[in-house]
């Protein structure tokens, strides 16, 4: 701060026609194109916060659904093996009871 002060007290002796008003209006246009980029890493910085926060939130959510997606192909294997282990039952108890119906002298289903 003290360098700036200086330097504008050079400026105002070097060109006594500036006014203070100019050498603030020269100071703000100073600091404006120093900080013009700042703003650009701020808002990058914000930018990668929010990226990483996403990105997190869609990796949990990925792993939710992965599980759930597990738990509905398992159901979906019991329910299939069930399913057949009904059918072959009923094939052997057909079968068992044509055997019985033809032992009996009877027609064969």
């Amino acid at each position: 701060m003290i360098k700036t002060i200086l330097v504008f007290a050079a400026l105002l002796k070097k060109f006594p026609e500036l006014t203070q008003d100019d050498i603030a209006n020269l100071r703000q246009s100073i600091a404006g194109e120093v900080n013009k980029d700042k703003q650009a890493v701020v808002d990058n910085s914000t930018l990668l916060q929010q990226l990483q926060s996403t990105n997190t939130q869609l990796t949990t959510e990925n792993a939710s659904l992965k599980d759930q997606l597990s738990k509905v192909q398992s159901l979906i294997a019991v329910v299939a093996n069930s399913t057949q282990t009904t059918d072959n039952n009923q094939v052997a108890a057909a079968s068992t009871s044509n055997a019985v119906n033809t032992a009996q002298g009877g027609v064969q289903v």
